[in-house]
């Protein structure tokens, strides 16, 4: 059991998902060393407060925030705490901290008490539901203009429901999964293109009268993805690449120039989903839709198992189509 210091807290962990970053560090050890406690997308019950915490009580069910960061570089002075000089990651960087372990001892600042009549299963999506959002506030969505999301999958389908919150007047999905599209449809898409049909870049054009979509989200991380975002932005488009990139993606030249240049798109980077005050309005605004429905995990959940059975759900991994969203950890 973890001492807990003045200024910290103990918490004991409810539910973890498993992230997608997640699965090579099981099934190919891909970590940065040995041991390493995995899992950053948890919910917990405050156990323990330290003296000098007064934000929390013990009893309090509060998201875990995995970014350790040091609140006094000139980054996370200016709010940009996701690019702290010295920060450090749960479930990644730390030998004995993460979400796969029942409990955690965590500085007061990380964690965060979540409002009253969240289901603690639920919680455990603020912090994937974060990083949607924080994808479209770095692109500055505004409200009554189109949305074309590239991928919806767990993260893909989280950005559609926030950008429905968030006022938007068409939403378009695209996936080569057609049991993903039907459930991007009845969260709220205008339109589904199945990107394996040749003619779907035709059929989407058609649609918006040959000038594409305002707002472009690309949620997979791959070259054919991402050049696909380029062909499907409207004129001065904004992109956000929220997709983790696993190999090298090259833009063509004829793209590059007809496209990305010639219609001056902005290309923004999403890193995790902080702000200022810390964790930041993605945070606070992802546990409150979470606790009024408003973003509904129920259609992304796979299934919610015992840790002693996560091995056989990571092996499920290796066969393609066979996970159907989040995999939840219960403690």
């Amino acid at each position: 059991m973890p001492k807990c210091g003045p200024d910290e807290v103990l918490i004991r962990t409810e539910y973890c998902g498993v992230c997608g970053s997640d699965i090579p560090r099981v099934l190919e050890g891909k970590v940065r060393f040995f041991p390493v406690t995995l899992g950053h997308e948890f919910s917990a019950t405050v156990v323990e407060v330290g003296s000098n915490v007064t934000h929390v009580k013990e009893g309090d069910l509060v998201a875990a925030i995995p970014l350790l960061v040091c609140h006094k570089c000139p980054n996370c002075l200016d709010g940009n705490y996701g690019q702290c000089l010295s920060a450090r990651f749960m479930g990644s960087s730390l030998a004995t901290t993460g979400g796969f372990a029942e409990y955690n001892v965590l500085p007061a600042t990380n964690v965060m008490k979540l409002p009253e009549g969240i289901d603690p299963m639920a919680a455990a999506f603020v912090e994937p539901a974060s990083v949607a959002m924080h994808g479209l506030f770095l692109m500055d969505f505004k409200p009554c203009t189109d949305i074309a999301i590239m991928g919806v999958g767990t993260i893909g389908n989280l950005v559609l429901k926030a950008a429905k919150i968030m006022g938007a007047r068409h939403i378009y999905a695209f996936d080569s999964d057609d049991e993903r599209l039907a459930l991007a449809e009845k969260a709220g898409a205008y339109r589904c293109y199945n990107t394996s049909d040749p003619s779907f870049l035709e059929a989407f054009l058609a649609d918006t009268e040959g000038l594409g979509a305002e707002n472009v989200v690309e949620a997979v991380g791959k070259e054919v993805t991402i050049n696909n975002c380029i062909k499907i932005a409207k004129v001065n488009g904004h992109i956000s690449l929220i997709g983790t990139m696993n190999e090298d993606v090259t833009i063509p030249p004829e793209l590059f120039y007809q496209g990305f240049s010639r219609k001056q798109l902005s290309m923004h980077g999403v890193w995790m989903s902080y702000s200022d005050i810390f964790p930041g309005k993605p945070w606070r605004s992802a546990a409150h839709f979470i606790r009024t429905g408003q973003i509904d995990v129920s259609d992304i959940l796979d299934r919610v198992i015992p840790l002693d059975e996560a091995m056989a759900a990571f092996e499920d991994y290796r066969i393609p189509g066979k996970i159907k969203g989040k995999v939840m950890l219960k403690f």
